[in-house]
């Protein structure tokens, strides 16, 4: 019963994230560290698979589009790090109930947040309260600090659930009412945006048409908007965003695509943010880029990614990967990344700029806020997965940055999800998929940092030291014959 139990708590875990129940998320955690209780190890250790499999093949299905096999690799990659939780026995009374396995899921979430090829942190216990009341304490200790609580309220359940001792409930449902008392950061001032969504071709594209397509698509729709503007019809913005690979045709060198932004920026005296693939001479590699177009000038300040995507953007041990998957040669060069945060100079404001997959990593946007950023531009291309949950479970995740880091995010995508959300992580408008947009809107601009940017480790080093106090006392009692735990079996 165990290993069913397991699995329909993993399935549940993923069913909260995905849905955005917040309370579910809590119920299923109790029910998975139930499961674990009682057990030799090498049955914990079954326990834990299940519970991580189930729950990462949900809620990653998506990436099954790129094949059965990348599906499976993914998913066991972000799996085997929860067996962590398995191979000492967690405690069954007093705060190190509570607390032990808090502070080990914080360590697992962190581990498979960081390796390998810079980690996966997709589908953190965290991103489950964007609708909830804890999302708050991500201000506190971002997103480490929200699993740490969602944890530990699942081990006070499970605790309650044992013993049925009502003042259990006492100490989530103070920790719940006092979220409500987390101050917000003031706004210092505002911006303008445009968000374009030109949308992708449906099918019969070669490779180069498509390109072609797209980067026309936005250009048609960026005229379009432009000449309203003209008009008065529209307000007149500071800025207006493209997403990522608006243009995969390089519009740096002469040709159509430059003359045409130049034209338009120089019509419409707005800057633009494209979203482009462009070419480094110096080693002969594609990059992926913000590039931001002014009126007069052309392209000036550019962002190079720095988290590409590993077997997407790039091929990690090439050379062998390559003799093995031979799928993989068709991607045939390297993206190389760039080094620095993404921040352009923007109506007397600093715009942070960050593509896609990287609003997933908060160290990331905690550099960009560092180096002055008071609003976040998110250029995004999900159309790969356009039908499935990943543009949803992405848009969900740049929520709960939002409010994480106190600041407002613009979301451009090529096909969807494009909108605008402010620094509580509130929705002010939101596109469809598969489909034309333009979203506009103003935005708060905030100079002050969150608790969370400030201090951004103080959870994971809370954590560690923790677990490794804790170990050493289980372990000095135990060579005394005064174990605890029998963590050793």
């Amino acid at each position: 019963m165990a290993f069913i139990f397991a699995a329909i708590a993993g399935a549940l875990t993923a069913f909260s994230l995905n849905h955005q129940i917040w309370y579910l998320s809590i119920l299923c955690i109790a029910l998975f560290l139930r499961t674990l209780e009682n057990k030799q190890r090498r049955r914990r250790l079954v326990v834990s698979f299940i519970f991580a499999a189930v729950y990462f093949l949900l809620h990653i299905q998506w990436i099954s589009l790129l094949g059965f096999d990348v599906w499976l690799g993914l998913s066991l990659m972000c799996t085997l790090p929860w067996l962590l939780l398995a191979v000492p026995v967690l405690p069954n009374r007093g705060s190190a109930a509570i607390l032990f396995p808090t502070a080990l899921v914080v360590v697992i979430e962190l581990i498979r947040s960081t390796v390998p090829w810079g980690g996966f942190p997709w589908g953190l216990l965290a991103y489950s309260q964007v609708d909830g009341p804890l999302v708050r304490l991500a201000t506190l200790g971002g997103s480490s600090l929200v699993t740490g609580v969602v944890v530990a309220l699942a081990a006070i359940v499970n605790m309650f659930l044992r013993t049925w001792n009502w003042k259990l409930l006492l100490l989530p449902a103070a920790l719940i009412l006092a979220t409500g008392r987390i101050p917000h950061v003031a706004p210092t001032g505002s911006i303008k945006v445009a968000l374009i969504q030109g949308n992708v071709p449906r099918a019969g594209y070669t490779d180069k048409s498509q390109a072609l397509a797209v980067a026309q698509n936005h250009l048609r729709l960026t005229a379009k908007y432009l000449a309203s503007v003209a008009t008065g019809s529209e307000a007149k913005p500071d800025l207006v965003v493209w997403p990522e690979s608006g243009t995969d045709i390089d519009p740096i060198p002469a040709g159509d695509i430059h003359d045409e932004l130049t034209k338009l920026t120089n019509t419409g005296t707005i800057p633009i943010l494209v979203g482009a693939s462009t070419w480094n001479p110096q080693l002969s590699a594609p990059m992926n880029a913000g590039i931001l177009w002014e009126p007069d000038i052309g392209p000036t300040q550019m962002y190079v990614k720095n988290h590409l995507v590993p077997f997407g953007e790039y091929i990690p041990l090439r050379s062998y990967l390559s003799s093995v998957i031979g799928r993989l040669d068709q991607i045939r060069n390297d993206f190389i990344p760039g080094s620095t945060p993404g921040v352009f100079h923007v109506a007397q404001h600093k715009i942070g700029d960050v593509i896609c997959f990287e609003v997933a990593y908060g160290d990331h946007i905690r550099r960009t806020i560092a180096q002055g950023a008071e609003v976040i531009a998110v250029q995004s291309n999900n159309a790969t997965y356009m039908g499935t949950r990943q543009p949803e479970q992405q848009f969900n995740i740049t929520r709960f940055r939002a409010i994480e880091h106190q600041r407002a995010f613009v979301v451009a995508s090529t096909s969807g999800i494009s909108g605008i959300i402010d620094q509580n992580g509130k929705v002010i408008s939101k596109t469809a998929e598969m489909t034309s947009a333009i979203v506009t809107g103003e935005v708060a601009t905030i100079t002050s940092r969150s608790i969370t940017d400030r201090f951004p480790y103080w959870v994971i080093v809370a954590c560690l030291a923790y677990l490794a106090l804790t170990l050493f006392a289980r372990r000095k009692h135990s060579n005394g014959h005064l174990p605890q735990y029998d963590e050793l079996r």
